[in-house]
């Protein structure tokens, strides 16, 4: 359990057994705290008044990492079986979602419904910055078909992405649920990826370039934290509104290995 910031030591195990934790510090990946994350909390808010919540966006290594520190209690990532592969973690799947081109609405690739990749592949890009699950995702993809990725830049805010490829030169590879706000800027244009078995497979031959370019996003905390009523009843709620939201037909399931 994270400490509490004020008095930097841990509650004791018999509170937090009994659900009175002081606060609950989780970390996620920005568009799930932007899109994602915002019903959960007030719903949790309301449920436990007196747990004071502690969220902040961090790339997926990032909140891994501070997740086997101790210093938060659940982290909302990106899905690697190398990062959370350890005997104490529980890693809960929650959706997958498709990887999508953001560009300046008068692009030349906004021509397209959808973007072939042997078009995709000749303009730089805006990237994540080292240690967000996205930049790895990218560049194993362009890696698999034996081409370079151009990034021009890195960036780890959604909004410094918006500002930059509104300019009109640089695209930005960002999954489906970071692309809300830009869907509706008429400033900025978004397109589906090709899928890349509709092209020549001389120019791409890996055996696995007929997969869709997607993301797995899944919910990692501890076995001795899920014994602690407000976050094994946050974890809950997270859960449900992927239920719903899959319902809705806004995300894809995931379903466990």
């Amino acid at each position: 359990i994270a400490p509490t910031q004020s008095s930097g030591c841990f509650p004791s195990l018999k509170l937090l057994r009994e659900g009175k934790q002081p606060e609950l510090c989780v970390g996620a990946i920005h568009s799930v705290c932007a899109n994602y994350l915002p019903p959960v909390l007030q719903q949790f808010s309301r449920n436990y008044p007196e747990v004071q919540l502690r969220v902040t966006a961090l790339g997926s290594d990032r909140a891994l990492k501070v997740l086997r520190d101790g210093l938060i209690d659940v982290a909302i990532v990106m899905n690697n079986r190398f990062l959370t592969a350890s005997p104490e973690m529980v890693v809960e799947p929650l959706y997958e979602e498709p990887i999508e081109v953001l560009m300046s609405s008068n692009h030349l690739l906004s021509q397209y419904e959808q973007v072939p990749w042997s078009e995709l592949v000749r303009y730089p890009q805006v990237v994540f910055k080292d240690g967000y699950g996205m930049q790895r995702l990218v560049q194993d993809r362009f890696s698999s078909q034996g081409v370079t990725l151009q990034a021009a830049m890195e960036l780890n805010t959604l909004d410094a992405f918006r500002g930059v490829v509104r300019q009109g030169e640089l695209i930005a590879l960002l999954p489906q649920s970071a692309l809300v706000e830009a869907s509706t800027d008429p400033t900025l244009a978004v397109r589906p990826i090709a899928e890349v078995s509709t092209l020549s497979s001389s120019a791409f031959p890996d055996s696995n370039s007929n997969q869709s370019l997607t993301r797995q996003v899944v919910l990692v905390t501890t076995s001795d934290r899920l014994q602690i009523p407000p976050i094994r009843d946050f974890c809950k709620l997270v859960q449900g509104l992927t239920n719903s939201s899959r319902k809705q037909g806004r995300y894809k399931q995931l379903i466990p290995a």
